[in-house]
This record gives structure tokens, C-alpha cells and sequence, in this order.
């Protein structure tokens, strides 16, 4: 998956804030609600660029990933994510 495409596109609205670092949860609710292209579509440059991706329906991104389902579990409880990730 593309980490400048999160750079570029989950800003703003979505509560990240591009080379100025973000959070894992607001990248993945972004990625559940856009999509997410490989970074072969939409390349690493290293620096904050103005977003250029539409989401699923842009097809010239091609091999798009999406987030179906998102579980949290409660922080330092193994049990509970071992039962997650059943």
C-alpha cells in the first residue's frame, strides 16, 4: 500500500497532517472509506504533494485495496485480540 498516498490524501478532514505525522486509526478510517492504491500507482517522493487520487472509482490507480471491517480491542488484554484475530 501507498504511504504518499496517505501523506498526500488523508489530511484535513481525516485528522492526519502529511510529513507532519498522523495516527494509525484516522490512516485506516481513511483507507475504509476512500481505498488505497499500491505505492507502484502512487509512488514514494518523499515530500507532501497535493492529493491525486479519487478513490475506487479512479481507475488509473489501479490494484486498490479497501478495509471491509475494522475491530479494536482493549490495550494490553492478549485474550481479547487473540479472539479478534479468530
Amino acid at each position: 500500500m501507498s504511504p504518499q498516498l496517505l501523506t498526500d490524501c488523508a489530511g484535513g478532514a481525516w485528522g492526519n497532517n502529511g510529513c507532519n505525522g498522523g495516527f494509525s486509526v484516522t490512516a485506516y478510517n481513511y483507507i475504509y472509506n476512500k481505498s488505497i492504491s499500491t505505492e507502484s500507482y502512487y509512488p514514494f517522493n518523499g515530500k507532501e504533494n497535493t492529493c491525486t487520487y479519487t478513490g475506487a472509482n479512479d481507475k488509473t490507480r489501479g490494484n486498490l485495496f479497501t478495509v471491509t471491517q475494522m475491530l479494536q480491542s482493549k490495550a494490553g488484554d492478549d485474550a481479547a485480540l487473540m479472539e479478534l484475530l479468530v
